[in-house]
């Protein structure tokens, strides 16, 4: 019973790698700013929020990485002048930041939007 469910989930788990390379592969090679998936994950999330904007502790977990590493993230997304996001002081606590959607960076997740369904649309059929 144990290595059926231990088979069922390296069979998931191969397929998520799967998925996650050619979504990957498709971001650098079509999105002007050669953006990765994890830097997808950030105009995704941040275009649902309330405002366009999240704090880095917010957005960390809905992407799954630690806070250090989306500040490094958000760091190397405007490092490379695609001007999708913007860090601004958080009225609430001025200690605080947020991570906020540009105009750009709205635009530029619309046109990466149908790549996305394509890639997963091709990955759903297998």
């Amino acid at each position: 019973m144990t290595d059926s469910l231990i088979n069922q989930w390296l069979i998931e788990s191969d397929r998520y790698k799967s998925v996650s390379q050619a979504l990957e592969n498709a971001l650098i090679e079509t999105s002007w700013c050669q953006l990765n998936l994890n830097e997808f994950y950030v105009l995704y999330y941040l275009a649902e929020a309330d405002g366009k904007k999240m704090r880095l502790q917010e957005l960390g977990p809905q992407i799954g990485l630690s806070s250090s590493a989306v500040s490094r993230l958000v760091a190397k997304m405007e490092a490379k002048s695609c001007h999708s996001i913007e860090r601004t002081i958080c009225d609430e606590d001025k200690r605080g930041l947020y991570v906020r959607l540009t105009r750009s960076g709205k635009e530029l997740l619309t046109n990466l939007l149908p790549l996305i369904e394509e890639v997963l649309a091709s990955y759903n059929k297998v």
